[in-house]
């Protein structure tokens, strides 16, 4: 699943403020369509954003917040024990009178990251993957919440940070970002999936065509090794061609050794 995302390490390369972008990146808005959303689920938001507004997604997209408090929480994907949760940091934010931070919350398909507002500190960072939930506070629908998962440990820890936003649309567009994140990521995720997979049918198709005419027209014996060596050398360039992101094959390696069959260099030419 990790490599899904983004680095959730890099920090986001100039977040937009959501205050600058175009009426119509709001279009469609889905947010009246679901309350909550969750790593579990397949993408966030029924709106996939298009190749063309994807750069936001990537670089982060800023919206202010206060941060109330955070608190720990057995049932990370329970609507029920998530917003008991809530209740629970807000009565103790105002038993306490605690000052809520000021936050820059950054929404990006790498994940979420908090930024204190006034002195620029990066203050926590939130893969996608790890964030099991997010909702709004139905009571007052400026407060929302999401909780993140630290599965490295065992038993894992769930954790639920609540934050309340300027006002109600502002806390719909920061759940519709995450939405919208959710499903780029499980898309980007498809995509990288798909195609090297698409790639090796490709070939094994191309591979299986050619051997059947091989057969079909039944080539003489110096015919026949030549084909067969040819691809042979095929195979190897390709697995060197996928293999070259991980290390890099140099000429002399064994990925482009020549072949050698009934015509070697008419083989070798291949290459």
């Amino acid at each position: 699943m990790d490599d899904m995302y983004f680095d959730p390490g890099l920090r986001p390369h100039s977040p937009w403020d959501y205050r600058t972008l175009p009426s119509s990146f709001w279009d469609p808005f889905y947010m009246d369509e679901f309350s909550h959303v969750g790593s579990e689920m397949l993408g966030g938001s029924t709106y996939l954003p298009p190749e063309q507004e994807r750069q936001p997604y990537v670089d982060g997209i800023r919206v202010l917040v206060k941060y109330v408090g955070v608190i720990g929480i057995s049932e990370p994907k329970n609507p029920t024990a998530v917003t008991h949760a809530i209740t629970r940091v807000r009565s103790e934010q105002k038993a306490t009178g605690s000052r809520k931070v000021l936050m820059n919350l950054i929404i990006s398909a790498r994940g979420l990251q908090m930024i204190d507002k006034a002195s620029g500190t990066l203050r926590d960072t939130f893969p996608l993957e790890k964030v099991s939930y997010a909702c709004v506070f139905t009571n007052d629908r400026k407060v929302f919440a999401f909780v993140s998962t630290n599965d490295s440990v065992s038993p894992a820890v769930h954790k639920c940070y609540v934050l309340k936003s300027k006002n109600q649309a502002m806390t719909a567009k920061a759940l519709e970002l995450i939405g919208r994140c959710f499903t780029l990521a499980t898309e980007m995720r498809r995509q990288s999936v798909s195609a090297p997979m698409m790639e090796q049918l490709s070939f094994d198709r191309i591979s299986k065509q050619l051997q059947e005419r091989v057969q079909k027209y039944r080539l003489s014996g110096p015919d026949q090794a030549f084909v067969t060596a040819a691809l042979a050398q095929m195979q190897r360039l390709y697995n060197a061609a996928r293999s070259g992101a991980s290390g890099h094959v140099s000429p002399g390696s064994a990925e482009y050794a020549p072949v050698h069959g009934a015509d070697d260099a008419a083989t070798q030419g291949l290459v």
